[in-house]
C-alpha cells in the first residue's frame, strides 16, 4: 500500500484497528510493528476462526507500506472460513487506514462455526473409526489367528483329551498311584480324559475326585488370582474321605484360573508343589493364545511333570528337551518342553 493513501499514523492506526480484534503488540519500531492474536489452543477447541493462532507484520519501506498475515491453520478441517476472516482483516485495515470507504461487515461466524463443526465432526469420526477397527482387528488377531499361528510354530506331539472314555472304563484295579483333584470351575470330565491319557502313557493308576468346593477366600480380587496356599488344606481333606490310597499316593489339585504364591515375586505360577505328595495347577496362562489342542497339550505337560515331581521324585534337569526342564516362566517356556521325563 502507498504511504500517500495512508491517512493516518499507520503504527497507531495498527494498533487501535487490531488490538480491537483481539491482536496485541510483540515488537514495535519506526518502520515495524508486529502484532499477534489467537493461540494453538484455540486452533484444536475453537471453532471460531478468530481464535486461531495469527501473526500480522506490518512493515514501512521506503513510501512503501507492506502487510503480511500469517495464519497457523494447525488442526483446522476446513480453512475455507479462516481465508475468507483473514482477507477481511487485510481489506479492512487497508479501507480503515486510506479512509477510503465504509469498513465492509465481518464473514458470517455462525457460518464459520457450521463448516468447521462439521469439519471437526468428520475428523472425530474418522478417528474413533479408526481406533474401533484397530480394536477390532486386534481382537480377531488375537482370538483366531494368534492360536492357528502358535499351533504352527510350537512343534512336537499334541495330546488329544477327546477320546470320550471315562476314567472309569479305563481304570486300573487296585490302589491309586495319583489323584487328579477339580475344584468347582474345572470340567471333570477334562480332568477324568487327563488321568486316563496318564495311565496309559505312565502305566500307573491315576483316578480323579469329584469336583471340590473352593476354599473360602482363596480369591484375592485384587489380583484376580487364587492364593494357592488356601488349597492345601482342603486337597488333604479330601485325600483322607478317599479308601484307595497307598503309601505313595499323590494328589494334584486342578484349577480354573490362575494362581499365585505369597511372598514369591512371580506374578503367576503355572503350579507348585506344597510337601512331597500334594500340588496344585492353576490354567489360566496356559490359554493365552491357544487353541484347544495347544491348551490341552500345555495343561497335560503341566499336570505330568508334578507326578514327575511327587510321585517319581525327580530333579531339575537341563536338557532342553526333558519334561522337566527348569525354569518354566512362561507359555512358550511350557511349549519347548517335551513330553517325556
Amino acid at each position: 500500500m502507498p504511504l500517500s493513501e495512508v491517512k493516518c499514523d499507520w503504527r497507531q492506526g495498527a494498533r487501535i484497528y487490531f488490538e480491537k480484534l483481539g491482536y496485541k503488540v510483540a515488537f514495535e519500531c519506526d518502520t515495524q510493528i508486529i502484532l499477534r492474536a489467537g493461540s494453538r489452543f484455540g486452533n484444536i477447541i475453537s471453532f471460531n476462526p478468530e481464535k486461531i493462532e495469527r501473526e500480522l507484520a506490518i512493515k514501512q519501506e521506503n513510501n512503501t507500506l507492506y502487510c503480511v498475515l500469517n495464519v497457523s491453520l494447525d488442526f483446522r478441517t476446513d480453512p475455507q472460513a479462516e481465508i475468507e476472516y483473514t482477507i477481511w482483516e487485510i481489506d479492512s485495515f487497508r479501507i480503515f487506514l486510506s479512509g477510503a470507504g465504509n469498513i465492509p461487515p465481518k464473514p458470517s461466524i455462525a457460518k464459520s462455526l457450521f463448516i468447521s463443526f462439521l469439519g471437526q465432526t468428520k475428523r472425530i469420526f474418522k478417528s474413533v473409526l479408526g481406533f474401533v477397527i484397530l480394536v477390532a482387528v486386534v481382537v480377531l488377531i488375537r482370538i483366531y489367528i494368534m492360536p492357528e499361528i502358535n499351533n504352527l510354530i510350537v512343534g512336537g506331539p499334541r495330546i488329544n483329551l477327546n477320546e470320550g472314555l471315562s476314567p472309569v472304563q479305563r481304570a486300573r484295579e487296585g490302589l491309586a498311584d495319583v489323584y487328579l483333584m477339580p475344584f468347582y470351575g474345572f470340567p471333570e470330565s477334562l480332568a477324568g480324559a487327563i488321568a486316563v491319557k496318564l495311565s496309559e502313557d505312565l502305566k500307573i493308576n491315576v483316578r480323579t475326585t469329584n469336583a471340590l468346593p473352593i476354599p473360602e477366600n482363596s480369591f484375592d480380587t485384587n489380583r484376580q488370582q487364587y492364593d494357592a496356599n488356601a488349597f492345601y488344606k482342603p486337597e488333604i481333606d479330601a485325600a483322607c474321605t478317599l479308601q484307595d490310597l497307598g503309601s505313595n499316593t499323590v494328589f494334584i489339585g486342578l484349577v480354573r484360573g490362575s494362581i499365585f504364591i505369597k511372598g514369591v515375586p512371580q506374578r503367576f505360577v503355572f503350579a507348585c508343589q506344597f510337601d512331597p505328595k500334594f500340588c496344585l495347577v492353576g490354567d489360566n496362562e496356559m490359554l493365552f493364545e491357544a487353541n484347544e489342542s495347544l491348551y490341552h497339550t500345555r495343561l497335560y505337560k503341566m499336570v505330568k511333570r508334578q507326578i514327575g515331581k511327587a510321585y517319581y521324585k525327580k530333579q531339575p534337569k537341563s536338557d532342553a528337551g526333558s519334561l522337566m526342564k527348569s525354569p518354566v516362566m512362561s507359555t512358550k517356556d511350557l511349549d519347548r518342553l517335551g513330553l517325556e521325563y
